[in-house]
């Protein structure tokens, strides 16, 4: 069935998530921060304002989506996108004051 699928997907993006790579690197928010502040270096003679823990969260989905174009059938891409879209979402619900919906965001 395509929801069981689709679950198995989810879990192992959970897994990632919430076990492995947090395990291995921190938090996520955190760690994007991290990196934040590493491309911010890097690149301050090419940027127009500062990357932030979100951009960064979009600059990896789109890693991932380069990669999909010659690897469109590794699942592990696929799970990658999911877990960078997974803490994109928890940083802007950090953000919104753990969970609670932006009224501009139509929601």
């Amino acid at each position: 069935m395509a929801a069981d699928r689709r679950l198995k997907i989810l879990g192992m993006i959970e897994q990632c998530v919430c076990r492995d790579r947090m395990n291995v690197h921190g938090e996520a928010e955190d760690n994007f921060a991290d990196i934040a502040t590493l491309w911010n270096v890097l690149l301050k003679r090419k940027l127009a304002a500062p990357i932030g823990p979100l951009d960064v969260a979009m600059c990896m989905i789109a890693v991932k989506l380069s990669r999909m174009v010659t690897s469109p059938n590794s699942p592990d891409n696929w799970i990658d996108a999911g877990g960078y879209a997974t803490c994109g979402g928890g940083i802007v619900l950090q953000r919104n004051g753990n969970g609670v919906p932006n009224p501009e965001d139509g929601h």
